[in-house]
């Protein structure tokens, strides 16, 4: 057989084995390995390298004895059916103020004249909902300047609209259940608050993730386990790992179009997670990054959906944001807050916030009025879909074999997968040189963890996103 993606570079100074170790390493955990899958033998991958067969032997000796393969007479070298409970990735957090200074410098380029983005920009608002959130706003405003307010977790009415909108999801709760708040992040401070008040101070997260998330868990005095990453997202494998050896009060995930790489994780891997809470009793932090933009013919299931009837052995926070379904800047999601803890979060969001912005809730209720969101979600959809399958065409006619993507289920974003060689910073910098701006890995993660870059579509015309895709390809082909 042959692995395309393993590459040698005779002018690095780590040892060749060690290079060849580590790709495959990285392609096991990427799962672009699967377990039982067979390796070529000695002599095939040396010659496909062209290097020795002592260099392949001790790559594959290596290997053995970090248990990510095994060799017998009779099967040959294969992928081990788990994954090595070796080399584990710590995440320093927060990011170093150099590391932040880099992030604000890599972003102040996205405005430059002529730029041919691939990633780094933010969802464009629908032209017609933007018109009749204009034609609103003169009501929003009176009805909120004279209309009073439903108490700290949010307007009635909207709350109302949102608990249609999750039964839809098969997620069924009470009005009451329904916490509107100012964005995810809001929603985590709170719930961080909670957490820290009953004694929970140990959060497991996704290694590759909008880092601000993680910053807001260590802002509230929480410890930060980093969870390592594969194509559906986080790898409960590894998850399963951590909970057996360390004490973990809580999960935050994202089950559903995994931001940055569009991961999902299966049905199976869902039901594993709530299995694992209960055994471990975790506190499961779910969010739904991108709302009701699911690719699918059918929604996918929730955690939440799938705990129903078993709320008394799992506790789950089911939160979402409204910002990628309407207007970046529409500050407006929700929680779904657990039964039993409703009391709770009513006097810690009057203490924290008291009440979400009500001009942002009255606009968002008064356009819900006017048009009917199931079919606007729907047209969204669908445009999201085409710009996919556009982009997708882009990156099978230009993107080198070493590179790889898996389509997503969920959202507007996905992954393209590099070598373990893969320099994200040298790459970005070289995409500047043709005007091309591109969110390498290291804009995800303080350590890089996962080689690779982010690419989002339905943000640009089909047009301008190939060409985006031919300059950063011809890169990629002269990379080592």
């Amino acid at each position: 057989m042959s692995i395309p993606f393993i590459h040698v570079n005779r002018s690095s100074s780590t040892p060749l084995p060690e290079q060849v170790a580590n790709q495959i390493e990285a392609a096991i955990r990427t799962e672009r390995l699967r377990s039982g899958q067979s390796l070529p033998t000695v002599r095939e991958l040396a010659e496909m390298l062209q290097v020795s067969r002592e260099t392949v032997q001790k790559a594959y000796r290596l290997l053995q004895q970090q248990e990510w393969i095994q060799s017998s007479p009779r099967m040959g070298t294969t992928v081990l059916g788990h994954i090595a409970n070796q080399k584990e990735m710590s995440v320093p957090f927060p990011p170093s103020k150099e590391k932040k200074a880099r992030l604000s410098e890599m972003r102040a380029n996205l405005s430059r004249t002529g730029m041919f983005p691939i990633s780094g920009l933010s969802l464009p608002p629908d032209p017609s909902v933007l018109q009749i959130m204009k034609e609103v706003a003169p009501q929003a405003v009176e009805a909120a300047l004279c209309e009073g307010e439903d108490g700290p977790f949010g307007l009635l009415a909207l709350r109302s609209h949102i608990q249609g909108l999750l039964m839809a999801r098969a997620i069924y709760s009470r009005m009451e259940q329904i916490c509107i708040v100012n964005g995810t992040q809001q929603a985590i401070s709170l719930i961080a608050r909670w957490l820290k008040s009953n004694k929970k101070t140990t959060v497991a997260v996704p290694q590759m993730c909008y880092i601000p998330i993680k910053e807001a868990f260590v802002e509230a005095g929480l410890k930060v386990i980093p969870i390592r990453h594969q194509m559906s997202g986080m790898d409960v494998d590894h998850l399963q790992e951590v909970l057996e050896t360390e004490k973990v009060d809580v999960l935050f995930c994202m089950p559903n179009g995994h931001y940055p790489t569009g991961g999902s994780w299966s049905l199976e891997e869902k039901e594993r997670v709530l299995d694992l809470a209960i055994t471990h009793g975790l506190v499961l932090l779910e969010d739904e990054y991108f709302g009701e933009l699911y690719l699918t013919e059918i929604p996918p299931m929730t955690l939440k959906a799938l705990s129903h009837g078993r709320e008394e052995e799992i506790t789950i926070f089911y939160f979402c944001s409204f910002t990628n379904l309407f207007h970046l800047n529409l500050r407006v999601g929700y929680v779904v807050v657990p039964q039993t803890l409703i009391e709770v979060f009513e006097k810690a969001k009057y203490l924290l916030d008291r009440t979400t912005s009500l001009v942002g809730q009255q606009l968002l209720l008064y356009y819900w009025k006017q048009v009917d969101v199931a079919e606007q979600l729907a047209l969204r959809r669908q445009h999201i879909r085409n710009a996919l399958a556009e982009t997708i065409t882009s990156l099978n006619h230009w993107l080198p074999k070493a590179y790889s993507f898996a389509p997503p289920q969920m959202g507007t974003c996905m992954w393209v997968y590099a070598p373990s060689t893969f320099d994200g910073w040298d790459f970005f910098e070289r995409c500047l040189q043709e005007n091309v701006f591109v969110m390498p890995d290291f804009a995800f993660s303080v350590d890089q963890v996962l080689s690779g870059f982010q690419v989002n579509y339905s943000y640009t015309s089909a047009t301008m996103m190939d060409e985006a895709v031919k300059r950063a390809s011809r890169i990629l082909s002269t990379m080592k």
